[in-house]
């Protein structure tokens, strides 16, 4: 099989696809034999139905509408996670409270709610979000700062999982890599952009304005969709047991630490940029995002448009079969650049350089980024595609916990111990991680 996918004596072809399929004159004579529907000479998994309502069937159109429907959707939710980190000084100030207490209220209790359920609804979550911008802008106390972060996050969680079961559900095998890197995209500027407006509105405004910024900017529109038969109840616990696939453990943790590499970054730029050498402002600190999302665009794009022809060469050269393995070498890319990243951010601090080399190496890692995410949810899709929907809310589930694990102690673990100690834990850790089996389970291929 080669390039690092191992063959599996027992289980030779799990997930296996031929996207390169001959039809021969033997198969033709065979009466039984359907011939797989293509576009051009690619065999296109999963199979379409001749059903014009099968979501595979949509008009192109159709289905970039709504892909950037919740796209949009997905940006402005995870923008409300990082648009607070960069007024960590003034909520200190305002709220008497600790950076530690910020983060864990304000982001993790935000991230934790967000991973904890599946989308139920559409729109009702989207005026939850609208009602919650409303009261913090209103709140009066750090207390009630927090429940409205809580509240937020369960309004947040369905529109920030139905992207992944939405491309799951739309588009062929060929073409995940390039649909996801457009919601990278979004969320990239979600993420980078919403600390950026934040700043500004936190430093010349008054603190509870972000609020009003996402009660403005929360968009409001509907989604046509399937109507699934199944129970609430079985479908709400069917993420449960997924935790115990292989992939999806890996997958999970992998994605894990990608996105707790970029709520670090979230968490510590507040601290470390508006303390000496650096004393930058709140708007300054927004605005070393701006180059970040300029060079996070190129990755996202990059990533996306790889993934595919990657996947469509290497399967050239395994004689046309496809293998969900094959997604994984775009960890290469990923786990080389940030691991270089991590340890030039975390010297260049320690060693107090000018503030563009930092800079400069948070531009590689949010560069790697794109590739890790495009590498892990298509290869989750591809390996389980039955159940892609519940196995994201599974890899949030576990991602936004250890997030809030890690908003609680953060910055008082950079203090104690220093930025390079810190960032050379980090690097080991994604070193480690960075050359894994995945095991093909018996039990597991009953699901």
């Amino acid at each position: 099989m080669g390039w690092g996918v191992l063959q599996d004596s027992r289980y030779p072809n799990v997930r296996t696809v031929n996207l390169n399929e001959e039809v021969h004159s033997s198969k033709l004579e065979d009466w039984e034999y359907e011939e797989p529907k293509k576009r051009e000479d690619i065999v296109l998994p999963p199979q379409p139905t001749d059903s014009p309502n099968d979501p595979l069937n949509w008009s192109t159109g159709t289905k970039m509408a709504i892909l950037f429907i919740v796209s949009l959707t997905a940006d402005v939710t995870v923008s409300l996670g990082p648009m607070m980190t960069t007024g960590f000084d003034e909520i200190e100030k305002t709220f008497n409270v600790t950076a530690d207490q910020i983060s864990f209220s304000l982001v993790g209790l935000l991230q934790i709610t967000t991973g904890s359920r599946k989308r139920p609804v559409f729109l009702i979550p989207i005026l939850f979000l609208f009602g919650t911008s409303a009261w913090g802008f209103f709140a009066g106390g750090f207390l009630s700062l927090t429940l409205m972060r809580v509240v937020q996050g369960f309004s947040a969680a369905p529109l920030e999982t139905l992207i992944s079961a939405t491309i799951s559900e739309i588009f062929f095998v060929h073409e995940k890599g390039k649909m996801l890197s457009i919601w990278n995209l979004f969320v990239m500027g979600g993420v980078k952009l919403g600390q950026l407006i934040a700043g500004f509105i936190i430093q010349n405004l008054v603190l509870n304005l972000p609020s009003a910024f996402e009660l403005s900017s929360t968009p409001l529109s509907c989604l046509l969709c399937r109507i699934s038969k199944a129970g609430f109840w079985c479908t709400a616990w069917k993420p449960v047991p997924l935790i115990t696939f292989p992939v999806v453990i890996y997958v999970a943790f992998t994605y894990f630490f990608y996105a707790a590499g970029l709520t670090l970054i979230a968490l510590l730029q507040g601290t470390i940029f508006s303390a000496a050498p650096y004393n930058l402002s709140s708007s300054a600190i927004g605005l070393t995002n701006l180059p970040l999302f300029g060079v996070g665009l190129i990755g996202t794009l990059l990533s996306g448009y790889t993934a595919d022809y990657l996947v469509q060469f290497l399967t050239r050269l395994n004689n046309g079969v496809y293998e969900p393995e094959l997604r994984l070498l775009l960890m290469l890319v990923a786990g080389s650049l940030s691991s270089v990243a991590y340890i030039g951010f975390g010297y260049s601090i320690a060693a107090g350089t000018s503030i563009y080399i930092p800079i400069a190496f948070l531009g590689v890692q949010t560069f790697s980024v794109p590739f890790a995410t495009s590498a892990m949810f298509t290869y989750v899709m591809d390996c389980h595609p039955s159940h892609a929907a519940q196995a994201f809310v599974t890899m949030n589930f576990v991602k936004t916990a250890v997030s809030l694990a890690m908003s609680e102690f953060v910055n008082g673990w950079f203090e104690f111990s220093g930025v390079k100690l810190v960032f050379m834990i980090v690097v080991i850790t994604n070193l480690a991680r960075l050359r894994s089996k995945i095991a093909r389970s018996a039990f597991h291929l009953k699901f």
